[in-house]
Formats: structure tokens, C-alpha cells, sequence
């Protein structure tokens, strides 16, 4: 007997359920789930056939990918996530759509934390969370900045340094 209000069972290759929408010029769904709208609430739940989890719609609108239980909009829980377009490239796109806020990335293995983002001024950086400090920035003239967060020159370096192997300086100033 069906668990639930519609239950479909299907044979390998066939598909339990299939909506076809129709190709038209204006606005078409193929379907609409409507679900309460807090975080107990399921729009959409798709299960492997062992039962676990595998995509959750919450109807606080959280979506969870390898997990049931998403903390942010999107979280996906797996090895890797993988974006992938031959013909024009492929990137994340972090924006922040009228300038108030950084947006960037954050980073954490184990409690190491890291972001990578451009700053509300248009400079570019490589911050360290758990020190809450600038590691290098890039500003808007291209002059990159170790240590520092104002580079005066095309390469500004704060605090000490080594080289191994071959180091050069090519210069017809002398500087003091």
C-alpha cells in the first residue's frame, strides 16, 4: 500500500514521474512545489534508494547537497564541487551588486582561516582570519603590497625576507 498521497513506483531506465512543459513565448512551469516556510519544512527531498539524503529544498529556503541539514543557502557536503565550461571558461562569481560590502571567498582547513576578496575600495586581497590581517594586497594601480596595505611602489614589502638562488635589482635610481 502507498506511504503517501501519490506513489509512484517504476522498473531500471523509466521514469516515475515525468511534467512536460509547453514551449511557448511567455512564462511556463513544468512544476511547483509549495512547502511551509520554515527550516522542518520540505519543498523538495530527494532520497537514494537506501534512504540517505542526497538534495533537500528547505521551505526557509536553504538547499542542502550531500546533506540534510543546509546551514546557509547553498551548502554542499562532498569531496569537491566541480564547474566546468570548455568554451568560455569558468569561474565563481562573488558579487556584491552595489559596492558596500566585500565579496570574496572563505576558506577553512581544520581551523586555518582564509579569505581571498576585493574590499568595498576596490583592492585585492589575501586576508588571514585567524589573524585578522591583510597578507597581500593589490591595489587599483596594479602595486601589490606584502605585509603592508597601502603599497607606494609597484611592489611594497614589510618585514623580512630570503631568496634562494638568483635575486635581481635593476635600477638607474639609488634610493636611500
Amino acid at each position: 500500500s502507498p506511504g503517501t498521497k501519490l506513489d509512484v513506483t517504476t522498473v531500471a531506465n523509466t521514469a516515475g514521474i515525468r511534467v512536460t512543459a509547453p514551449n511557448t513565448t511567455s512564462q511556463s512551469f513544468g512544476a511547483t512545489i509549495a512547502a511551509g516556510t520554515n527550516s522542518s519544512d520540505y519543498a523538495f527531498n530527494i532520497n537514494n534508494a537506501a534512504g540517505t539524503g542526497i538534495l533537500r529544498v528547505r521551505g526557509d529556503g536553504q538547499v542542502g547537497i550531500g546533506t540534510t541539514s543546509p546551514t546557509t543557502t547553498l551548502e554542499v557536503v562532498g569531496s569537491s564541487i566541480k564547474l566546468r565550461d570548455s568554451a568560455s571558461g569558468t569561474y565563481f562569481n562573488a558579487t556584491d551588486t552595489d559596492g558596500s560590502h566585500n565579496a570574496g571567498y572563505f576558506m577553512r582547513s581544520g581551523s586555518n582561516n582564509w579569505y581571498t576578496l576585493v574590499d568595498v575600495s576596490g583592492k585585492y586581497q589575501i586576508y588571514d582570519g585567524d589573524a585578522a590581517a591583510v597578507r597581500v594586497l593589490v591595489d587599483g594601480t596594479g602595486n601589490v603590497g606584502i605585509g603592508v596595505t597601502s603599497p607606494a611602489e609597484t611592489l611594497t614589502v614589510s618585514g623580512t625576507g630570503a631568496v634562494s638562488g638568483k635575486f635581481a635589482v635593476m635600477s638607474t635610481a639609488v634610493h636611500g
